[in-house]
């Protein structure tokens, strides 16, 4: 419990320092670095203190935030009165996200839905959504940026616990190829396999592919999520039959990996489960599926189920750092 207390994310009373906390947060929700202030607070902002683009959901997709200091016991008002002043921002708005400190608020998530759904009837693509302090805070944790700059004192398990989020808590290896290598090594095994006969239970065989899923993760690492992800799919797709349950595994682990990167986390939380049914028994499988639960926002089965692992498994440190992810 001691732990668990230290990670808590504080609440600043700052609107200032609340307002420069969002926009690192929204810069990362929207792998967007520009995202800018609208101006000052007492300026005509028409609702919006952030803005910038989704630019993966095209270059007029723009976003804007409204940051609401906001104790539970200070209402932030109706979000009719907030979301109409966004309707005159320029260029349109396509998303309006409300954030605030105060806890999630079923009536001011309803107030939201009808809000989008009669501007839908008018024929207008503008999405309302509020998020509270819950909903925020699972946003805040996906990402080590937002994370210190909501917590700057982060312990060093923290750290570990966003690292093993971004890597799916496996160790970093020297990267040994560089990619053209990587591609054609890929092309001779595939071509290889099919044309030699061969035990697929040698060790030779298993510890190249070993060494094929170490060198397509180190690219995730060096932050190249797609690369990585098309060649362990190209691996995948052409194993040979009776390839080890193991190595299956790790392959469909760390396209998992490469989803969460790309932020497609509800894809990677199905990845993560269906890693651990492939091989239950692999050293990080059980960490994995608490971590995939926890994404698909069942966290209480993955602290249930993590906690009836802890006495089995063989990484205990990878499975106490998403127990605490799921806990938080």
């Amino acid at each position: 419990m001691t732990m668990l207390s230290s990670t808590q994310i504080s609440k600043t009373t700052d609107e200032n320092v609340f307002q420069s906390q969002s926009k690192t947060l929204f810069e990362c929700i929207l792998g967007n670095p520009n995202v800018k202030e609208n101006g000052k607070r007492g300026n005509s902002q028409q609702g919006v203190d952030l803005y910038g683009r989704r630019k993966n959901k095209g270059l007029d997709h723009w976003v804007g935030i409204q940051c609401k200091c906001t104790q539970k016991n200070k209402p932030i008002g109706t979000v009719r009165d907030e979301a109409t002043q966004a309707l005159n921002f320029k260029p349109d708005l396509k998303e309006y996200i409300i954030v605030t400190k105060a806890e999630d608020n079923a009536s001011l998530d309803e107030q939201a839905r009808i809000f989008t759904d009669e501007q839908a009837r008018k024929g207008r693509d503008f999405e309302v959504q509020v998020w509270g302090w819950h909903t925020l805070c699972t946003h805040i944790i996906k990402y080590e940026a937002s994370l210190k700059a909501f917590a700057p004192g982060s312990s060093p398990f923290i750290d570990k616990v966003l690292i093993g989020q971004g890597k799916i808590l496996e160790e970093s290896h020297e990267h040994t190829n560089q990619l053209h290598g990587m591609v054609s090594q890929l092309e001779v095994l595939i071509s290889k396999s099919s044309a030699i006969e061969m035990s697929l239970d040698t060790s030779t065989f298993t510890s190249h592919l070993d060494q094929q899923i170490d060198q397509y993760r180190d690219l995730l690492l060096e932050n190249k999520p797609i690369t990585s992800k098309q060649l362990l799919e190209k691996l995948q797709d052409n194993l040979p039959e009776g390839t080890k349950l193991r190595i299956r595994y790790r392959i469909k682990a760390n396209i998992a990996a490469c989803l969460l990167r790309l932020n497609r986390v509800e894809e990677a939380a199905e990845g993560l489960i269906e890693a651990y049914h492939i091989a239950p028994a692999a050293t990080k499988a059980d960490a994995h599926k608490v971590l995939g639960l926890t994404l698909k926002d069942s966290a209480e089965e993955a602290v249930e189920f993590g906690l009836s692992c802890l006495a089995t498994t063989e990484d205990k440190a990878a499975l106490v750092s998403n127990i605490i992810t799921a806990r938080r």
